[in-house]
């Protein structure tokens, strides 16, 4: 990622593989972000920015990304230093994965459930009481949202349809489907989580800010359909966690190296999260325009028309959102500039998205806080 370093300068990186230390070797203490966590790339407020021309002032981030996307096509940058390692691994990690790739059972049907209900125009508050009441993790988490500063009014709601009544069924229904997928942000193993803990964490975040950041472009512009959009939002990089799962249990399996430097596994994940995302989109039998997105979301050109219009919106959504964390894969700005045209996006619109992304990420934040 190095043209991203130029881009918007250097940042941070996630703190390595943290794993109980083999009674052979002793591990070195992972990078600390001064209490104690580990770092976390890519999600530091206040990156170094470039300096503005002149005047000793930051550059405008958007208009650091502006620029850069008009510039034209830019010369292919060299190899990283991680490409001949990425050759190697990415194919042991596929084959990992196909030999222990999650049942269809796996997925969470309940987020598409839940969200398919509030958006059609005759839902009935019964149904949805009913269909949420048969998810007492989904339940739980809906009550404590309606009591949270974020919607208490003075009086404590009780029950799910006081809760739907004070929340919004729309709201319902989004804070339902990140509670449903986020088993597929897991691991059911705590040392295999805790392996790479912030990075599972860093992953569910960004899903559900490309959701509500896709979701609300699909409403306010009047693209597509808000529910698909926010859904794709929520999918098209699951992948990266199913691929996490399989490096995760290689290292505790002690296949590979304990101590792998965050960028490579940032590399190695890049690498094969759009394979491993289409396959287990045709495993779960997820809807079709679910599964083009998996497997498109990185072509190079995707045409434009409404067929493809949540495509469009979940590329512009979370190329805004990896530029804005400084994890965007190259051939991002290309992406997003294609996509923008393809939805008759401006400068001004594309500011607001990324503009907007901040609160979006605040957002799932208290959502969905432990």
């Amino acid at each position: 990622m190095g043209w991203l370093s130029r881009l918007f300068g250097r940042r941070g990186e996630r703190g390595a593989a943290e794993v109980p230390p083999r009674a052979s070797a002793a591990r070195a203490p992972a990078p600390t972000n001064g209490v104690g966590e580990p770092e976390r790339g890519g999600v530091q407020k206040d990156p170094p920015l470039p300096e503005g021309a002149g005047t000793g002032e930051r550059a405008d981030p958007f208009e650091t990304i502006w620029a850069a996307m008009n510039e034209g096509p830019s010369e292919s940058p060299a190899p990283g230093p991680e490409a001949d390692a990425v050759a190697e691994l990415a194919p042991m990690l596929l084959e990992h994965f196909r030999w222990n790739r999650p049942d269809p059972a796996s997925f969470p049907s309940m987020a598409v459930r839940v969200i398919d209900e509030v958006e059609k125009p005759d839902v009935e508050m019964n149904r949805l009481v009913q269909i949420i009441g048969q998810d007492p993790a989904i339940s739980a988490k809906i009550l404590r949202v309606a009591n949270s500063v974020l919607y208490y009014h003075g009086t404590e709601v009780e029950d799910i349809r006081g809760a739907i009544m004070k929340i919004g069924m729309r709201e319902v229904g989004q804070i339902a489907g990140g509670v449903a997928g986020r088993s597929l942000f897991d691991m059911e193993v705590r040392a295999e989580f805790d392996l790479f803990k912030q990075r599972w964490n860093d992953l569910f975040h960004n899903s559900m800010t490309v959701a509500f950041g896709a979701g609300a472009l699909a409403m306010e512009r009047s693209i597509g359909r808000s529910d698909r959009a926010f859904l794709a939002g929520m999918f098209h990089d699951i992948g990266k966690s199913i691929a996490l799962r399989s490096l995760t249990r290689l290292i505790i399996n002690g296949e590979l190296e304990a101590e792998m430097k965050p960028p490579l596994v940032d590399a190695l994940i890049e690498a094969v999260h759009v394979e491993i995302g289409g396959e287990m989109h045709d495993t779960w039998k997820m809807p079709q325009y679910l599964t083009v997105i998996a497997k498109r979301h990185h072509e190079p050109i995707v045409p434009p028309g409404p067929e493809l219009a949540e495509l469009h919106m979940v590329r512009v959504v979370s190329t805004l959102n990896d530029l804005r964390l400084g994890v965007a894969a190259e051939g991002s700005l290309s992406i997003l500039q294609q996509s923008a045209e393809a939805l008759k996006l401006d400068r001004y619109r594309l500011r607001s998205i990324f503009t907007r992304l901040d609160e979006h990420a605040d957002r799932v934040t208290k959502l969905f806080a432990a």
